[in-house]
């Protein structure tokens, strides 16, 4: 029974102390608070009453800062669009290298990535790196470590016709950075006006005109353990009420260790036209230009659990130290986009292997590298 009155996850008085914190801020899909006060020595249940009365009341300060260090729209919008930006470089390898339609079959595998950011001047870049736990800027990325794709020529179904698929996961959790990510996208081109290859490729040759679509999915899960510093709160002790002994005060203390992620869904499709040239039959040069749908939504998350610690005089009648724990997930920031983008690209290629890299920039925030080493058999 005696653990039952400490253990105090649902207790009215922290319900309502969240309510006061969270209704003007952050709306929560979920919000879990569990709480256990100190527990002192056989003796002492009067001090220990104060004390547990007081650390229910001790939540509004965590909580509080919690939703400070957490209430992040702009940097929530951004990293949605670093991942929708990162779905359209799906197909753009072809327009890197070339169709598969002269090889049949092409095999890359690489990394890709992506930033958003409503400014990339070099001032804005170094406002970045003098944040504060408060500052909500527009500024957002999307990490694809590994990416597989494959291409294959249709052209037995129609002259230039050619499909592809990618598919990207990654899982690395280290002590205070985690990445998880998963993506996966189809695709498909038409090349026009294409000059038929010779037996000896020219020093220039026009690569004709290439329309293609894609269509992609990409979930990221990027997690960092963030910690503001402990909070403090002193606390009036008085055992004897309206009695005269003079009342005193103790201390306790919770040094928060929070592990803060974001968590980013996009889905995105796109339609463009890309043209460029070959020199030597060895470097290819590509540009190209189209727009995007896209679909972005991201989330935040936390989740803590650290001791409540009593210091001074009551100290040494600690038993054991008190326990707070955090978790939830803030409600979803969506957005629907139609975007142009535009795309280059380079491929450098020896033999069956080829070194490709596009680039788009998804007008006018959105910027996503892909580095591919290819092989056609």
């Amino acid at each position: 029974m005696k653990d039952s009155r400490r253990r105090l996850p649902v207790a009215l008085a922290i319900s309502m102390a969240l309510v006061r914190s969270l209704a003007p801020g952050i709306a929560w899909a979920d919000f879990n608070v569990e709480l256990t006060a100190p527990e002192l020595k056989p003796g002492m249940e009067s001090l220990e009453a104060i004390l547990q009365a007081q650390a229910e009341g001790f939540a509004d300060d965590i909580v509080a800062l919690v939703e400070q260090t957490l209430d992040k729209p702009l940097f929530m919008r951004a990293f949605a669009g670093a991942a929708v930006t990162a779905s359209f470089l799906s197909g753009l390898t072809e327009a890197s290298d070339g169709s598969p339609g002269s090889g049949g079959l092409a095999l890359s595998i690489g990394s890709a990535a992506s930033v958003w950011s409503a400014d990339f001047s070099p001032a804005a870049l170094e406002r970045l790196s003098v944040l504060g736990p408060d500052d909500d800027v527009e500024a957002g990325a999307c990490v694809q470590p590994l990416v597989a794709q494959a291409a294959l020529s249709l052209a037995r179904l129609a002259p230039g016709l050619d499909a592809g698929a990618y598919v990207g996961l990654m899982d690395a959790q280290g002590g205070e950075l985690g990445v998880r990510s998963f993506s996966a996208g189809l695709s498909a081109g038409l090349s026009l006006f294409q000059p038929p290859a010779g037996d000896r490729p020219p020093m220039l040759r026009w690569r004709g005109l290439r329309l293609s679509l894609g269509a992609g999915y990409s979930y990221g899960a990027y997690s960092a353990l963030v910690e503001p510093g402990p909070i403090y709160q002193s606390i009036p002790i008085d055992p004897d009420g309206e009695g005269p002994l003079v009342p005193l005060s103790t201390t306790i203390q919770v040094d928060p260790s929070v592990t803060a992620g974001v968590l980013c869904t996009a889905l995105g499709g796109r339609l463009g036209a890309t043209t460029g040239i070959t020199l030597f039959g060895t470097l290819s040069l590509a540009v190209g230009a189209g727009f995007g749908v896209s679909y972005g939504a991201s989330q935040v998350s936390l989740e803590s659990s650290d001791a409540i610690q009593v210091l001074g005089y009551l100290s040494s009648l600690v038993e054991n130290d008190g326990s707070i724990a955090l978790s939830g997930t803030t409600e979803a920031v969506e957005s629907v986009e139609v975007s142009p983008y535009l795309s280059a690209g380079l491929g450098f290629r020896v033999g069956a292997f080829s070194l490709v890299a596009p680039f788009v920039w998804n007008v006018p925030k959105g910027l996503g590298l892909a580095i591919f080493v290819e092989f056609r058999p």
